[in-house]
């Protein structure tokens, strides 16, 4: 039976191995068309941070294995990036943002991000903003938001040159 819960200090370096694994650095032309990919290279010290300042740091497990996680910001947690200012330009009131999912390479496929995004989606009530890198494209990102109700609102491309497709969910 899977588990949903709060990202903990013990959970850090099984999360940096999952973010690794599915960087975009290290993943085959195939994988990145159709798994996804993370862009975000955190340390995990970065990572032990936003699990003790972060509200939205999940983790979903199984019979004691972590087999995915979403780490969400709320609006007032966010930096002056392009791309955060955009979210704050498109928003009307107060919202989230999903910086990074991830789920481990053994588990992919098997429903594990969609349990992630709908228990995140249950719990805050707020809008649900969220950037897809553009090039190289990432398909299986972009059908996987959509397909979650997700609409592109714009497209950016910030500091790091990286175009960005912009979605919501209100």
């Amino acid at each position: 039976m899977q588990l949903m819960r709060k990202a903990r200090l013990s959970d850090v370096n099984k999360i940096a191995e999952m973010a690794l694994e599915n960087s975009l650095s290290q993943l085959s032309e195939e994988e990145k068309k159709n798994n996804g990919f993370l862009v975000s290279g955190y340390t995990k010290e970065q990572y032990q941070q936003y699990i003790k300042d972060c509200e939205h740091f999940y983790v979903v497990e199984k019979e004691g294995e972590l087999q995915g996680f979403l780490l969400g910001f709320l609006d007032t947690e966010l930096n002056n990036s392009k791309v955060n200012q955009a979210y704050k330009k498109h928003a009307a009131s107060s919202f989230v943002v999903i910086k990074q999912i991830c789920v481990a390479k053994n588990a992919q496929k098997q429903g594990v991000g969609k349990k992630l995004y709908r228990f995140f989606i249950d719990t805050v009530k707020q809008p649900i903003y969220l950037a897809v890198v553009m090039e190289p494209y990432n398909a299986g990102s972009v059908k996987f938001h959509e397909k979650l109700g997700f609409h592109l609102f714009a497209e950016i491309t910030p500091e790091d040159d990286m175009k960005r497709a912009l979605f919501c969910k209100n």
